[in-house]
């Protein structure tokens, strides 16, 4: 009796899709980082050369914060600023100046230390 291939055709394709579906869903599992080392406190994103006005509701300028470069870490949502500089202005026309080598803010930006 003599078998013919072209029937059982669609059924090895299919049969071999399936098991290259499961193998590519292992390979890509296996990648995921199942046993890849914890992120470390390195910076997702560094912005250099940057400076923040804030304003009052008339439009006056209130205070800057200005820094050559300031790095932002994903792991705990802080950052650090290299060399900070905090001008405040004051009503009367005085200035408040604040310098540093290294400052840190945390996760909400409500404290810079």
């Amino acid at each position: 009796m003599k078998t013919r291939v072209t029937p059982l055709l669609p059924l090895v394709l299919m049969a071999f899709l399936g098991l290259m579906t499961l193998w590519l869903q292992y390979a890509v599992l296996e990648g995921s980082g199942a046993d890849a080392k914890p992120a470390g406190h390195d910076p997702d994103s560094i912005v250099e050369n940057f400076t923040v006005q804030r304003l009052d509701g008339s439009g006056k300028l209130r205070y800057t914060f200005s820094a050559p470069k300031m790095m932002h870490f994903a792991d705990d949502g802080s950052g650090e600023a290299l060399y900070p500089r905090f001008v405040q202005i004051a009503a009367d026309g005085g200035n408040f100046i604040a310098t540093a080598s290294r400052g840190t803010i945390n996760r909400q930006g409500e404290e810079a230390f």
